[in-house]
């Protein structure tokens, strides 16, 4: 499958400061550069009934989140210094409401994406 066509998918190693708990369905969002995170988010933290940069900072103190593409490593980088939420697509149903709304934002230009975020979305 052609990686444009799927978006941020995949893009980032998440590493759990708790080395018991599971990554599996875990979503980033790319608060910076990912068009279609912040609305997701917002959404994410309004049900949560929380600020979305108390949410993005409880994350940084609770996963290191890792660029595959490596473009986060050093200050010239692109991707150097990003927000991102972390958000679990399965077992959290404010993550599930997130993703849907993520998946409806990005079907049109990213219809692969959509479709896997909902396939994840109603294991």
């Amino acid at each position: 499958m052609d990686d444009k066509n799927r978006g941020m998918y995949d893009k980032f190693k998440i590493i759990p400061t708790d080395p018991d708990e599971s990554i599996d369905n875990k979503f980033v969002l790319d608060l910076f550069h990912d068009p279609y995170a912040v609305p997701a988010a917002n959404i994410f933290a309004h049900q949560n009934h929380a600020d979305l940069f108390s949410l993005v900072i409880q994350d940084m103190h609770a996963y290191k989140i890792k660029r595959v593409d490596k473009t986060d490593v050093m200050p010239q980088d692109k991707h150097w210094r990003c927000m991102y939420l972390v958000i679990d697509s399965l077992r959290d149903l404010y993550g599930q409401v997130a993703m849907e709304v993520y998946a409806k934002a990005c079907e049109n230009d990213y219809p692969l994406l959509a479709k896997d975020i909902r396939k994840r979305i109603t294991k």
